[in-house]
Parts: structure tokens; C-alpha cells; sequence
């Protein structure tokens, strides 16, 4: 089987950001035949037009492909 790489970037602004995409990465974690390498550290971004800044987030990961 050859792994399929995959970057994700995550983000939220409403409620417990830090707490939603940390649940979010978990989720990820125990999809069968995902193996997560790495996650990077929280940032801000600017929000593109109105609204709040976003906390972000990314996570490199690879899934088996048959």
C-alpha cells in the first residue's frame, strides 16, 4: 500500500477554539489507517474581511491507500 500524504489546516473563531480543534485532531487521530506525524503549534490569522481573528492550526498526516 502506498500512504497518501495529507496537510490539514483547521480553524474556529465561536465558543472554545483551543478546545475544538484539539478535539478535532483526537478525532483524526483514530480514523483507522490514519497515522498523524505532526501537529503544529496554535496561531492567529486576521480575519480576511469582517468578524473576529481565527486560531488556526495545522496537521500533516498519512492515510493507507490500497
Amino acid at each position: 500500500m502506498t500512504p497518501v500524504i495529507c496537510y490539514i489546516g483547521l480553524g474556529g473563531n465561536l465558543g472554545e477554539p483551543v478546545a475544538s480543534l484539539r478535539s478535532a485532531i483526537a478525532r483524526i487521530a483514530v480514523v483507522e489507517g490514519v497515522k498523524l506525524r505532526g501537529v503544529s503549534r496554535f496561531y492567529v490569522s486576521k480575519p480576511m474581511a469582517t468578524g473576529s481573528a481565527r486560531l488556526c492550526e495545522c496537521c500533516d498526516m498519512r492515510k493507507n491507500h490500497a
